[in-house]
């Protein structure tokens, strides 16, 4: 009976229902939700949950540029990913896209507006069948996978309107992990006139006119895990009044034709509880809250950030004000913050974080990175940090000007570390830099006098980084005896520092070498190989006397000896057991 009903109202809804009119002049097939599929009535990619409404029949297979609409108080899930013309739901639908799966929208929808439309329930609607009001609530997206929005302009009709349309009393929340994005050829990327909830990512790229719309009454909250970017338009965000934005994750906004990247009508509200990144201008800032705790970054870094506060005075304490400097060009190489109107700005408690290009070279100029246009800066910062530490900062606060000075610069190839040891293979040399500037390479060099040394190699290095590297390198051809290694950094330009000399022992036997030979406190031996259980380590003076003696830590590859209780002069070590005995000498001071 239940079935029987369904069919009987499918005909009556397409006369009756003012939302499905627009579809039937549409060039592209429109597809209406009917959820009568014996097997899964909640899937949207099951063809037996739809109606064909241009021939009035159940699709065998769903079409990419078919028109999408669910009316009524419905459940359904995008399980697999799908592609489709645009999307239209109302009459209290919730439409769920699964983790993992994609659904894309090709074009404008049913009238050649928007991607994706939600609508409040509509007072003419008949349908579903459960006919006990269930089809009057508001409509929902509900996002855990990906959605993408084109929204190009359908044959013969005009330009499409938005990308996404939420409608009064409807929502959309994104989840952590999900991401909508929406690349637009018509107006808008979103139009909020009801809610929109973000934990995860929406990207909108050159919309014609705003990236994002909010309508009168219409709000978003940026969760902390949120992050929305826009990326052109007349102005990539537009609040009209009483429309609302709370931000605790990243927003950023960049790439406005007009160069606000922020339009306001009066009133308004966005509150900074996150990350606002931006380049350009940001209208009627008297609405426009820096909390204690937020982040603020002009442009793209570099970039230049406005806030017109007008008379409104602005208090950034406990803000984060962060800076990047590539250059002394403000704008375009080094970030800069200003306040247009004629209210105050206090700083007092705020932080500066300062983060410097790779091969910035300080100017000696002085550089406005926080400037007002007719207020008075008052206060000081609780902190500077800057990065790398090497640069050395000051600034100064005039009245309507925060100046920055920077000199020193970054550390040179800083080498903490040069070692060799014998291995099977050969003269194993091993390295480690804390930083590096502008360093092109390594030439590694040996001798066997320790005064007249070759190339033998080199290995590439990391230009200019404030991070620790290690190098290794391996020695393949060892001549028999002491071999000495130094390291020739070279630098792109031509500049070059070497390290200090470190040798290695090669002769017949088992090989073993034994530093320093000049020694106060300890020497050390180091195996070519793992000696077996039994060895031990001897010390004789020049009369023959034993003077120390210990097993050698079966396969181990270094014994350390204590000398320090020797008395100065000439000493020799040997290592008996599992071969010949093999003898080295050394002094001790």
């Amino acid at each position: 009976m239940k079935r029987r009903l369904q069919l009987h109202l499918l005909a009556v809804i397409v006369f009756l229902n003012p939302l499905l009119f627009t579809g039937a002049w549409a060039n592209n097939p429109t597809f209406l939700w009917t959820g009568l599929s014996v097997i899964d009535d909640t899937d949207w990619n099951d063809p037996t949950n739809w109606l064909n409404m241009d021939d009035g029949t159940v699709p065998t297979a769903l079409q990419d540029n078919g028109d999408m609409m669910i009316d009524g108080a419905f459940t359904v899930y995008v399980y697999a990913s799908a592609t489709t013309g645009s999307i239209q739901l109302s009459g209290g639908a919730t439409l769920v896209i699964s983790a993992g799966a994609t659904l894309t929208t090709q074009e404008g929808g049913l009238d050649g507006s928007h991607g994706i439309r939600l609508d409040e329930a509509s007072p003419n609607t008949l349908y579903p069948t459960y006919i006990d009001g269930s089809n009057s609530g508001p409509s929902a997206l509900l996002v855990y996978g990906n959605i993408d929005i084109n929204v190009a302009p359908v044959a013969n009709y005009r330009a499409p309107a938005s990308g996404l349309f939420i409608n009064s009393s409807t929502s959309v929340t994104v989840y952590s992990g999900a991401k909508i994005t929406i690349i637009v050829a018509g107006t808008n990327g979103i139009e909020v006139t009801g809610s929109l909830s973000n934990f995860g990512t929406i990207e909108i790229t050159d919309p014609t006119e705003n990236g994002i719309l909010l309508d009168s009454y219409g709000s978003i909250t940026n969760e902390s895990t949120g992050t929305i970017f826009v990326s052109g338009g007349t102005e990539c965000m537009s609040f009209r009044s009483n429309s609302l934005m709370v931000n605790d994750g990243h927003v950023e906004l960049t790439g406005s034709t007009t160069g606000t990247i922020v339009k306001a009508g009066s009133p308004w509200g966005f509150t900074n509880n996150g990350t606002f990144q931006g380049d350009g201008l940001v209208e009627r800032t008297k609405f426009f809250t820096h909390s204690s705790g937020s982040t603020i970054i002009p442009g793209s870094s570099p970039g230049c950030l406005t806030f017109d506060n007008r008379s409104s005075d602005v208090d950034l304490s406990g803000v984060t004000l962060q800076i990047d400097v590539t250059g002394s060009v403000a704008c375009s190489e080094f970030d800069q913050i200003t306040f247009t109107g004629s209210g105050d700005v206090n700083i007092n408690g705020a932080n500066l974080s300062l983060t410097f290009g790779n091969g910035y070279s300080p100017s000696g100029t002085l550089d406005i990175i926080l400037d007002t246009g007719g207020g008075t800066i008052s206060g000081d910062f609780s902190s500077v940090v800057n990065d790398p530490v090497s640069y050395s900062v000051a600034y100064s606060v005039t009245s309507t000007d925060v100046f920055l000075s920077v000199s020193g610069g970054p550390l040179p190839v800083e080498l903490t570390t040069f070692t060799a040891r014998p291995t099977r293979k050969g003269a194993e040399l091993y390295w480690a830099t804390a930083t590096e500037l502008n360093n092109d390479y390594f030439s590694i060099e040996r001798s066997t006098d320790g005064k007249h040394f070759s190339e033998i190699g080199r290995v590439a290095g990391f230009g200019t980084t404030q991070e620790e590297h290690h190098y290794t390198f391996t020695d393949l051809t060892p001549a028999k005896g002491l071999n000495y290694y130094r390291l020739n950094q070279r630098d792109f330009d031509g500049g070059q520092e070497y390290s200090k000399v470190v040798s290695v022992l090669f002769e017949d036997g088992r090989y073993w070498s034994l530093a320093p030979t000049l020694a106060q406190e300890r020497i050390v031996i180091q195996w070519l190989e793992a000696l077996d259980a039994g060895a031990t380590v001897e010390i004789f003076n020049l009369s023959g006397q034993k003077v120390y003696t210990q097993e050698a830590p079966p396969q181990a590859l270094s014994a350390e000896l204590p000398v320090d209780q020797l008395a100065p002069g000439m000493y020799w070590v040997v290592v008996q057991g599992g071969g010949p005995s093999e003898a080295r000498k050394f002094v001790k001071q």
